[in-house]
């Protein structure tokens, strides 16, 4: 439970410091959440709800599409429980496959320019027009992450506390960030 709580912290904590640096590499996107805070909260000095959550919409687009661009999960095993006949082969049952989130999120196919922070890409239009299996940041189904929603919220939570009160920059651009791979990612550049 230890080591269980050591990461949920670890990742979350890593994933705010690099959507804090998308967001001061990005001011324009930066100035429309804080707007949007503004807008749902109105009194500054109120705690944050479920419901203001809920209603903080760009906001959401936002922590997805950093989540997307930084996405800690490189890659996860699955065990296939059927034969699966496939266009060029078949995967057969009891066999394991590996799934890359991570390369599924820089896909062009499925996010034109990946490299560009654009967190519409999780409008409700765009999501219409996207499998919801294309971006799973925690992976999916039935062996999903315990902690997406405690990631979620307490990354929402946090940047609507910063943002209220500070405008956040940085000296790392995002193209210069470089990241150590194992099966999370983690940032090897100094980002705060």
């Amino acid at each position: 439970m230890k080591t269980m709580v050591a990461a949920a912290a670890s990742t979350s904590v890593e994933a705010l410091q690099l959507l804090l640096v998308s967001l001061a590499n990005h001011p324009e996107i930066q100035a429309k959440v804080l707007a949007e805070i503004q807008d749902v909260l109105r009194d500054p000095q109120r705690d944050v709800t479920t419901e203001d959550l809920n209603s903080l919409t760009y906001l959401g687009q936002t922590v997805q599409e950093s989540l997307r661009v930084h996405g800690g999960i490189v890659m996860i095993l699955r065990q296939v429980t059927k034969d699966i006949n496939l266009t060029s082969c078949t995967l057969p049952a009891g066999g394991r496959i590996m799934i890359p989130l991570h390369a599924m999120g820089w896909n062009p196919d499925l996010f034109p320019d990946p490299s560009q922070f654009r967190p519409e890409r999780f409008s409700p239009e765009n999501l219409k027009n996207r499998h919801n299996s294309a971006f799973l940041p925690f992976s999916g189904g039935s062996r999903n992450c315990i902690g997406k929603t405690f990631a979620l919220a307490f990354l929402k939570i946090a940047l609507v506390h910063i943002l209220r009160r500070f405008r956040v920059r940085s000296e790392v651009r995002l193209e210069d960030i470089q990241y150590e791979v194992t099966t999370v990612r983690h940032s090897k550049t100094p980002l705060l």
